[in-house]
């Protein structure tokens, strides 16, 4: 019995260190992430906020904050899937699959420029659960726009 104490004992400690080296890896420190919709493929409508969050925290939680802070413009609806989060609204602007209309994701280098947009090279290379945020240099762009013209046919 004394043998299975000490093996859980050596057993247990040896996993909470574990855990320490690796949550040290990351930061608990905040960030403040800049967050862009536009709505139309001509940009009808825009609306920027600032989020601060945890750095290392998937940009799912972002927008989670961003709905808090101001539902009327960042709140957003989503299905689950396989691949994660599927975002099919915010703002109250919903995709349109009938008409090709889709919200796009985009992380960039600087804040997006209507007269200037991004193009499909600037699209994020994974979706809201898969992409975290670890410097407030990257600004995300969620662009609901037609697909058609945007990739060609």
């Amino acid at each position: 019995m004394q043998y299975l104490l000490l093996l859980f004992v050596i057993l247990t400690t040896a996993k909470v260190q574990g855990v320490s080296e690796i949550d040290s890896c990351y930061s608990t420190e905040d960030i403040t992430v800049p967050y862009t919709i536009w709505i139309g493929t001509n940009i009808q409508e825009s609306h920027t906020t600032h989020v601060t969050v945890k750095r290392f925290t998937p940009f799912y939680g972002v927008m989670e904050a961003a709905g808090e802070n101001d539902p009327g413009n960042f709140g957003f609806e989503a299905t689950c899937s396989q691949y994660g989060h599927y975002i099919t609204s915010i703002g109250g602007h919903s995709e349109d699959k009938s008409t090709s209309i889709f919200w796009l994701f985009f992380a960039l280098e600087s804040p997006p420029k209507p007269l200037n947009p991004p193009s499909s090279q600037y699209l994020s290379p994974a979706g809201v659960d898969g992409i975290h945020v670890v410097n407030d240099t990257i600004h995300y762009l969620f662009w609901l726009r037609n697909i058609t013209d945007f990739f060609g046919q």
